[in-house]
């Protein structure tokens, strides 16, 4: 029998080529999801593959620069996610590298659709240039763009390039994120920062640049680096009838009501979040049908009535009943909504199980009218969280809803009298999350305290106390003896 350690055992160079080429396929790292909602693709490192394979030997050099696959995924800049405990790579700032790197790796990426990253955080005007080079470097690979994110401080892309980048980019373009913490309004699009690169549609006027043709197999947009209006808005969900997210910061725009009367069904869209800056969301909800929905963040700008009374805001009521979708997560920010609104909204989502008020003014009655429903709206709630609250919400009504809502049947694992995990199927209402200024009177829950139910205030865990009094915005100190 032949030794494991004889000259005569198969060594590395004895793997076939194309052996090994899969092999180092199955090697690249994995992408990691940001909390942004975007992945971020393997970074270029000599301390991971595919470049440390190429130090191995002259063969894994050769088979490592010639397998393309090993080239079409690429992330530049200085922005890092959590990778699960595991120990984050070096990364050394230089931006004329990241150019030449970029370059030279698409270079080798055959004919594949690419996946590119550029989220640079930290932005010094003396390297706007060379962020410019970068991007350009990524457009000359534009029509084979599969998924595309680019991460500034600054915006860059104004509208009339946005919509060319479609256009170019069709019919390998799946998802585009084009994320900055400085958005771009139009009438910002003249300035210095405003970039349009020669390659994209060097002789279309901006006239043209509200021009979509075709089909486009879009599924995830996130753009919140320029202000979209309704008729940019309109015009991408038309042609993008794959699209499974999107993300838009909207801006003002005279309404007609002809511009209304076509509403667009998006079949596969999971996710909707919609910000504006001023007070005309709900029209982008108008004109929208989304029966796959689950998710959906609708916010905008702060120019509400101080004196608690809202007219009718019934954007959301009538969006959820054209679109019956089976939403778990409800996060509502500075909307006007009356008591009337909130319940015909509830109504249509029995499957809800997050709803976020932020900044809302919520109706004194809303969550006594709930516990009294003959046929309870909101039956599978697991999470109710209300922060930074117009109006105080009575402590008594929540405390009474919260009570007649707990119901967990899960298997009690007790530590320090909580439930360490809920089972998926748990109908019950297992969190509320209460800023202490938000409530007149107190909210007492003691009682489902002690069996696992999660109280927090003010962004702490209150499951030691009985109660907590909000009028007062203090802890009423009653531990539980157990």
């Amino acid at each position: 029998m032949t030794s494991t350690f004889s000259p005569d055992a198969a060594h590395i160079s004895c793997i076939p080529t194309d052996v090994l080429s899969l092999i180092f396929v199955a090697s690249i790292p994995d992408d990691v999801m940001t909390c942004e909602g975007y992945v971020m693709f393997p970074r270029p490192s000599i301390h991971q593959s595919p470049l440390v394979l190429g130090r191995v030997c002259r063969l894994w050099r050769e088979v490592s620069l010639t397998t393309p696959r090993l080239r079409c995924k690429i992330q530049l800049g200085d922005k890092q996610a959590k990778q699960d405990g595991r120990p984050r790579l070096p990364y050394h700032r230089d931006l004329r590298r990241d150019s030449v790197t970029l370059r030279e790796w698409l270079r080798r990426s055959g004919t594949l659709p690419l996946s590119i990253g550029i989220c640079y955080l930290h932005f010094h005007g003396t390297e706007f240039g060379v962020i410019k080079k970068i991007i350009k470097v990524a457009i000359l690979y534009i029509r084979r763009w599969k998924h595309f994110t680019l991460h500034l401080p600054p915006a860059l892309f104004a509208w009339h390039v946005i919509f060319p980048i479609f256009e170019m980019a069709n019919p390998t373009l799946e998802s585009l994120h084009l994320i900055a913490h400085i958005v771009l309004r139009e009438e910002w699009y003249p300035s210095s920062r405003h970039f349009k690169p020669h390659q994209i549609s060097p002789r279309m006027g901006d006239s043209a640049s509200m021009i979509l043709t075709g089909h486009h197999n879009v599924r995830r947009l996130l753009l919140n680096s320029a202000t979209i209006t309704l008729e940019q808005f309109r015009l991408c969900i038309s042609h993008c009838p794959l699209l499974e997210k999107i993300q838009i910061i909207a801006r003002n725009y005279t309404v007609t009501p002809a511009t209304l009367n076509e509403t667009y069904t998006l079949l596969h869209l999971t996710e909707v979040e919609l910000w504006s800056l001023e007070v005309i969301i709900g029209s982008f909800l108008d004109v929208i049908s989304c029966p796959a929905l689950e998710h959906i963040l609708v916010t905008q700008g702060p120019d509400m009535p101080d004196d608690g009374h809202n007219p009718p805001w019934r954007h959301l009521a009538q969006f959820l009943k054209r679109s019956r979708p089976p939403l778990k997560h409800l996060v509502l920010n500075n909307i006007p909504m009356t008591l009337n609104d909130f319940l015909e909204s509830f109504k249509e989502v029995p499957s809800l199980k997050l709803l976020r008020l932020y900044s809302m003014n919520v109706p004194y009655e809303l969550f006594s009218i709930l516990l009294l429903s003959p046929e309870p709206l909101l039956p599978t709630l697991q999470h109710l969280i209300i922060a930074d609250n117009l109006t105080q919400t009575n402590g008594e009504n929540l405390s009474a809803f919260a009570l007649s809502r707990w119901n967990c049947r899960c298997m009690l694992e007790y530590s320090k009298g909580a439930i360490l995990k809920h089972s998926p199927d748990c109908q019950s209402l297992q969190s509320l999350n209460i800023d202490l200024e938000d409530v007149l009177g107190t909210v007492e829950l003691g009682e489902i305290i002690e069996q696992g139910f999660d109280l927090i205030t003010d962004g702490t865990d209150a499951r030691s106390f009985h109660c907590i009094r909000g009028s007062t915005a203090s802890f009423e100190d009653d531990v539980s003896s157990d």
